[in-house]
């Protein structure tokens, strides 16, 4: 902004607002929703509302208004004492503020992170190749990944995040039995650096015998060596396009510059059981969405259909009651509230919604 910079500042904040949002805000879900006001519940809270009061003054210059009501809700509202308006307040960025907030900072925490949300993109990416719904559960990711033993920490999320029961970490050797590479050059990129050695890097390129080498030793090392005319060319991964290719039952990405993942896309009935589980769960949350009532409000749930649903019901009972905040679930309809309909691929189930 001290630029005049204001496309870039507001992608910034932008970015941020979704980070927040898409994965503090969802991954924080049972720490908000404990029963109890414990530390790890207060501390919850008490990032969120730090973190939105200072966005809610970041944003200030560009939308004045949403800030303003923000802020007012945020901060006037239990704090008398606090600037009568968000457009009264200091800017967050100062000289002294940055250093103090700098101090906070787990760099290394907030790196490893980022590796992760890497690796849960492509993973979505490979969902969405193979047109695999994120509600739907996999049995299993292989993964090779550069960092594995940073990686392995966060198992937990990363299965969570991608759907998936189980993570199998490999070696990129063991990658090849599940995916196929074509390597080409990025001429964009190599033709202005290496000049007329760029034609012959591309048919160096073409007529390699095994592909998976060169993807190996790009994903091993970070770059590839080859020999072109009695030279030694290095090439970094914005030199070379990969196309990965999975075998037939399988999804495949790539995580640029550190590792391959591959989801097993086989479904058994268990899995699609689950499948409908979560997809039943979606739209109960939206009924509850639709009836207003608030985040932890708890319900009664009544849901009725054929075989099929209440298998389906049977089987996740206790994941579907928790996810709703449902004290019970009923088979049979609640006197006097109207029925919803939710389809589970193509099975029909009525939803009854009660607040307590």
């Amino acid at each position: 902004m001290e630029a005049y910079d204001n496309y870039s500042a507001a992608r910034a904040l932008i970015a941020f607002v979704d980070a927040l949002s898409n994965w503090y805000v969802r991954r924080s879900r049972d720490r908000f929703w404990k029963t109890e006001m414990d530390a790890d519940k207060r501390a919850a809270y008490e990032t969120l509302h730090h973190c939105l009061v200072t966005t809610t003054k970041l944003i200030a210059p560009f939308t004045p208004f949403i800030a303003e009501s923000m802020y007012q809700n945020l901060v006037r509202s239990h704090d008398k004492s606090a600037p009568e308006s968000v457009h009264l307040c200091d800017y967050p960025v100062t000289a002294d503020t940055r250093a103090a907030e700098e101090a906070q900072v787990d760099a290394k925490l907030n790196e490893e992170i980022e590796m992760v949300r890497q690796l849960v993109s492509c993973g979505r990416a490979a969902r969405s190749a193979s047109k695999l719904r994120v509600r739907q559960p996999l049995g299993a990711i292989e993964l090779f990944h550069r960092n594995a033993e940073v990686v392995k920490r966060y198992d937990d999320i990363i299965r969570d995040e991608l759907n998936v029961k189980h993570i199998e970490h490999v070696t990129n050797a063991q990658i090849d039995k599940y995916v196929n590479y074509q390597v080409k050059p990025n001429f964009q990129i190599i033709g202005p650096k290496h000049g007329p050695l760029a034609p012959k890097i591309k048919g160096l390129l073409a007529k390699h015998p095994n592909p998976d080498e060169i993807v190996r030793q790009m994903e091993a090392q970070g770059t590839y060596h080859m020999n072109v005319d009695g030279q030694d060319v290095e090439l970094t991964p914005d030199e070379l396009m990969i196309e990965l290719h999975a075998r037939e039952g399988y999804a495949a990405e790539r995580v640029p510059g550190c590792g391959i993942l591959v989801l097993d896309t086989h479904i058994t009935p268990e899995l699609l059981n689950e499948g409908y589980a979560r997809d039943l769960v979606n739209q109960i949350q939206q009924v509850r969405k639709n009836l207003n009532l608030r985040y932890e409000q708890r319900i009664h749930l009544a849901i009725t259909g054929d075989a099929d649903v209440t298998r389906v019901v049977n089987a996740h009972a206790k994941y579907i009651a928790s996810e709703t905040l449902a004290d019970s679930i009923l088979n049979q309809p609640i006197a006097g509230v109207e029925a919803i309909s939710a389809d589970l691929d193509g099975h029909l189930a009525s939803v009854h919604v009660k607040a307590i």
